[in-house]
């Protein structure tokens, strides 16, 4: 980016108001330690290193905090998906976001 790198970016968008909740992923070739934390500091949420592990990237994504739910008021029934890994359940429509179903005992 010619004019703000990536840990501009993420400070950028969390200045506002849209964004500041807004789960951020760093994709990149970078592993260092300093370059994670400064990532952390900017307010990134995660981080990937490329090549990347697809099954870390769908935790990565979907991952939600189960301890920040505070009430479900309704449960539909899982939407199987095609070509996921065998432990995937399924996802479920949760206050407008989209959450996988996922079978801890048959991950391991």
């Amino acid at each position: 980016m010619p004019r703000l790198d990536g840990f501009g970016l993420i400070e950028k968008l969390r200045q506002g108001n849209r964004h500041r909740d807004r789960p951020i992923l760093v994709l990149t070739t970078e592993s260092s330690e300093e370059k994670k934390a400064r990532a952390r500091e900017a307010g990134a949420t995660g981080w990937i290193v490329k090549p990347f592990d697809p099954e870390k990237l769908v935790a990565a994504v979907f991952g939600i905090d189960i301890m920040a739910i505070r009430e479900i008021r309704a449960w539909s029934p899982a939407t199987r998906l095609p070509r996921v890994p065998h432990y995937v359940a399924g996802v479920v429509k949760l206050r407008g976001r989209v959450l996988p179903g996922i079978d801890l005992a048959a991950r391991q």
